[in-house]
């Protein structure tokens, strides 16, 4: 009967932490600029992590994630889709030194 009686329960429950806030950022990013290819060079400065793990962590969490349940079906769909083809893009992609900044390659 308390749950019934406080009408904060299913937030107190629930509570959406950093971690969910930060997700939920992560996807947004993603989705905004998935029509246009993504914006990859932004995701170290904006998230502190390379695309391909940005990208993986996306993709894992689109399935197990309570926090991502808003997402319409197709949108899920066509983020996971997008998540796999960039993850499979970084694969194959040759590994190369970078230079320092402002130096050629």
């Amino acid at each position: 009967m308390a749950s019934q009686s406080n009408p904060n329960h299913a937030k107190a429950s629930h509570p959406e932490g950093p971690t969910d806030r930060h997700l939920r950022a992560m996807v947004d990013h993603a989705l905004a600029w998935m029509p246009f290819g993504g914006a990859d060079d932004q995701i170290f400065l904006e998230f502190g992590t390379t695309p391909g793990a940005f990208y993986r962590r996306i993709a894992i969490e689109l399935d197990r994630s309570a926090s991502l349940q808003h997402l319409a079906p197709r949108q899920r769909k066509d983020l996971h889709r997008f998540c796999r083809r960039k993850l499979w893009h970084y694969h194959r992609a040759p590994r190369s030194r970078a230079s320092p900044v402002g130096f050629p390659t």
